[in-house]
C-alpha cells in the first residue's frame, strides 16, 4: 500500500507538504487532525502527539497488515513501481502520474490527480470557479499558436506522454485533452467544446492509439475541429508500424523504432510519420461542411487576422458577468471574484485573439473593468441572508423564515446552500457538549447567528478560555465554513493596531483569532478588562 492508497482510510486529512499529511488519528476520539502522516525513504511514517499511537496502533486499528507501510517489503512481493510524472500545464496546475498496486490484477494501476497551486503550496484537486471545478486548458495549449504562426501541422495526441515524445524527441508542436480517451463509448465527455475555437485556421493531425477507445476519440475530435480548422487529418501509426501492438502509441513506436542508415531514431520515425496517410474520411465518412466560425462580438477583422477590441470586451465582461467593482475588488451575484480568477476568465477569452504578453493585456483588462464598474460600498443589508441557492429574508415577526431562489447582489454570499429541511447537526451540536459547559453552549449557538448579519448594533466579542488542544479554535474553523473566508478575517487582533490596520476588516462579519495572547488583547485598546 503506498500513501494515496492509505488516505481513504482516514478522515479530516490535510495536505502539509510533498506526501506529507495530517488526519484525524483514529486511535482516540480526535476532533481537529492531529495524526501525521509521512512517506519518507520508502516508509510511510504516523504519530499522534495527543494519543502517543504509531504506525502500528494505527494501521491494527484500522485493520490494516503493518508491513504495507515498508516499500521495500512491498518491492519484494510487487517489483518495482513505475516512476511518476509530473504535468505542468500552467505555474500553477498540474496533473500528476502515479501507480497503485491493484490486487485483482497483480499489477499496478495507472492513476492521475490534478493539483493547483493556492499561495506557495500545491492542493490536491482543481481550482473552483462560483463552486465548480475548472475546466482545464491543453496541454501545451500555446502550441496551438505557434503552430499557426509558423504554418506548422498541430499533432494532437491522446496523453501528455505521447505529447512530450513528439515535442522533445521530435520537435514537433502538439497538445492533447487534459482529460485522455477514456472509452470507444464516451469520447464526448473528454473534449471540452470550447476548445475548438482554439483550431480556428490550424493544420491537425491526430494521432490516436492502437485501441477502440483511440479511434473512438479520434473519430469525435476530428468531426469537431472539421468545421473550424484549416484542414484536419487522422493518422493510423500501423500503416507504417504494423507489428505496433495493441494500446500502443507514438511514445511506443519511438521507443522500439530502429533506425535507417545514417539516421537518428528522431529522423526515421518524423519520415516515416510524414509518410502516412490522412484516413479522415474512414473515421469521419460524413464530415460536415465547413460553417464560418463565429466569433466574439468584441472581436474584429478575419481568419488569423481577427484582433481584439479592448473596449468592446471591457463592457461586454462587465455586461455579461453583471460585476461591480466595490473597494477595488470585483463582485457578481455570487460574490466575491479574487483577481487571480478575473485574470484566468480573461486570458481564456482572448487567447485565440492575442499573440503574445497575455498576462499583461489581462492585467490591462482588468484594470479598466474595475475602473468602469466603480461603486461606491453599498449599505449593510440586515434583513437578508445571501446563500449560493437563494436568498434567505424575514417573515413579518423580524425571524428569518422566507426563501426565495433569486439571487440579490450582495457583499456576503455564504459559501453554503440553504437547506430549510436540513437535519439536525448531530456533529456540531456533539462538538458543543464534549468542549462547553451547558449554558456556554447555547450562547455560542446564539453567537454564531448574529455572525451571519452585517450589523454592529449587536457587536460583542467571545473570547473562549482554556488550555491547549482542547478544541477551542475548532470553533473558528466551523465558521470559517459556514460564514466563507471571504467573509471572516483570520488574523492576531494585533493587526487592528498598526496604521490603517482596522481597514482589514472592512465588509467583514467576523474577525477571527484563533491564538489569543493576553499581551495582544490588552494592548488592543478595545476592551475594559479588569
Amino acid at each position: 500500500m503506498h500513501i494515496e492508497e492509505l488516505l481513504p482510510y482516514f478522515q479530516g486529512v490535510k495536505r502539509l507538504g510533498d506526501r506529507h499529511y495530517k488526519a484525524l488519528c483514529p486511535c482516540h476520539n480526535d476532533h481537529e487532525p492531529s495524526l501525521d502522516i509521512l512517506e519518507k525513504d520508502g516508509k510511510i511514517l504516523m504519530a499522534c502527539p495527543v494519543c502517543e499511537a504509531d504506525g502500528r496502533r494505527v494501521m491494527e486499528t484500522l485493520g490494516l497488515p503493518v508491513k504495507e507501510l515498508f516499500a521495500e517489503q512491498r518491492r519484494s512481493e510487487r517489483g518495482e513501481k513505475p516512476p511518476g510524472v509530473d504535468y505542468c500545464y500552467t505555474d500553477s496546475l498540474k496533473k500528476s502520474r502515479y501507480y497503485v498496486w491493484n490486487d485483482k490484477k497483480q499489477a499496478y494501476k495507472k492513476c492521475f490527480c490534478w493539483y493547483h497551486k493556492r499561495g506557495a503550496e500545491w492542493v490536491k484537486g482543481l481550482p473552483k470557479e462560483n463552486g465548480r471545478s475548472i475546466s482545464p486548458p491543453l496541454y501545451k495549449q500555446n502550441n496551438i499558436e505557434w503552430a499557426k504562426q509558423h504554418g506548422k501541422v498541430l499533432y494532437l495526441a491522446e496523453g501528455e506522454k505521447d505529447v512530450d515524445t513528439l515535442t522533445k524527441k521530435l520537435r514537433l508542436p502538439a497538445i492533447c485533452s487534459p482529460h485522455g480517451a477514456a472509452t470507444a463509448k464516451n469520447p464526448a465527455k473528454k473534449w471540452d467544446s470550447a476548445y475548438n475555437a482554439l483550431f480556428t485556421g490550424a493544420d491537425v493531425a491526430v494521432i490516436p492509439d492502437n485501441d477502440e477507445a483511440g479511434q473512438a476519440f479520434a473519430r469525435y475530435v476530428a468531426g469537431q475541429l472539421l468545421p473550424v480548422a484549416q484542414s484536419v487529418k487522422v493518422l493510423d501509426l500501423t500503416e507504417e508500424w504494423k507489428e505496433l501492438p495493441t494500446k500502443g502509441d507514438i511514445t511506443d513506436v519511438y521507443e522500439s523504432e530502429t533506425p535507417d542508415s545514417g539516421k537518428t531514431i528522431a529522423e526515421t520515425v518524423l519520415l516515416r510519420l510524414e509518410a502516412l496517410t490522412d484516413r479522415t474520411a474512414e473515421y469521419v465518412p460524413t464530415a460536415p461542411a465547413k460553417e464560418a466560425p463565429t466569433h466574439p462580438v468584441w472581436t474584429s477583422g478575419s481568419g488569423d487576422s481577427r484582433k481584439l477590441n479592448e473596449q468592446m470586451y471591457v463592457t461586454e465582461f462587465i455586461a455579461q458577468k453583471q460585476v461591480r467593482c466595490i473597494n477595488n475588488k470585483l463582485y457578481s451575484v455570487d460574490g466575491a471574484i479574487e483577481d487571480g480568477k478575473a485574470r484566468q476568465l480573461i486570458i481564456r477569452d482572448i487567447l485565440p485573439y492575442v499573440k503574445t504578453n497575455h498576462g499583461d493585456k489581462a492585467e490591462k483588462l482588468l484594470r479598466s473593468i474595475k475602473a468602469l464598474c466603480y461603486t461606491e460600498p453599498p449599505k449593510p443589508d440586515t434583513g437578508h441572508l445571501h446563500f449560493q441557492n437563494g436568498t434567505l429574508s424575514k417573515d413579518k415577526d423580524g425571524l428569518f423564515t422566507v426563501f426565495s431562489e433569486e439571487k440579490d447582489f450582495c457583499l456576503n454570499r455564504f459559501p453554503v446552500k440553504y437547506d430549510p429541511n436540513a437535519p439536525k447537526p448531530e456533529r456540531f451540536l456533539r462538538y458543543l457538549q464534549d468542549v462547553y459547559q451547558g449554558d456556554d453552549q447555547i450562547t455560542i449557538q446564539q453567537y454564531c447567528g448574529y455572525c451571519l448579519i452585517p450589523t454592529t448594533i449587536l457587536q460583542k466579542a467571545l473570547i473562549i478560555i482554556g488550555e491547549g488542544g482542547e478544541g477551542k479554535s475548532v470553533l473558528g474553523a466551523i465558521l470559517n465554513g459556514v460564514i466563507g473566508e471571504d467573509n471572516c478575517y483570520n488574523e492576531s487582533i494585533s493587526t487592528l493596531q498598526k496604521a490603517f490596520g482596522v481597514a482589514n476588516v472592512e465588509g467583514k462579519l467576523l474577525f477571527i483569532d484563533d491564538d489569543l495572547s493576553e499581551s495582544a488583547l490588552t494592548n488592543a485598546r478595545m476592551f475594559d478588562l479588569v
